[in-house]
């Protein structure tokens, strides 16, 4: 199945390879694994939007969270995030803690 999703996947920043490498990302929003599609992206819509926000990201997955996912920026670009987070005005302030909250709310109830 091809992915025309609204995350750029070419773009994704590889964060397994930088963490590897003693690399710390700042993240930015969670979702259960179980929601990963197999392009590698959360497979809510919301999410995906909220996600592809213009800053260059990466889905971490390997995380020392067990069952965790997250959307995370490297160190350099977190000034650029907060200013794409800020003019994001389809998102109220607490968006991502929500979706957050609601994709792991429908995995653990063993919904998608």
């Amino acid at each position: 199945m091809v992915y025309s999703g609204p995350i750029d996947l070419n773009a994704l920043i590889d964060l397994d390879s930088l963490y590897a490498n003693g690399a710390c990302h700042w993240t930015f929003f969670a979702f259960p694994t179980s929601m990963v599609n197999e392009h590698g992206v959360p497979s809510d819509i919301d999410a995906q939007r909220y996600i592809a926000a213009g800053v260059p990201v990466g889905i971490w997955r390997n995380t020392p969270v067990d069952g965790t996912a997250y959307a995370a920026v490297t160190r350099e670009t977190i000034p650029q995030l907060h200013l794409a987070i800020e003019s994001l005005t389809q998102f109220h302030d607490s968006f991502a803690a929500e979706l957050s909250e609601r994709l792991f709310h429908e995995s653990s109830a063993g919904g998608t």
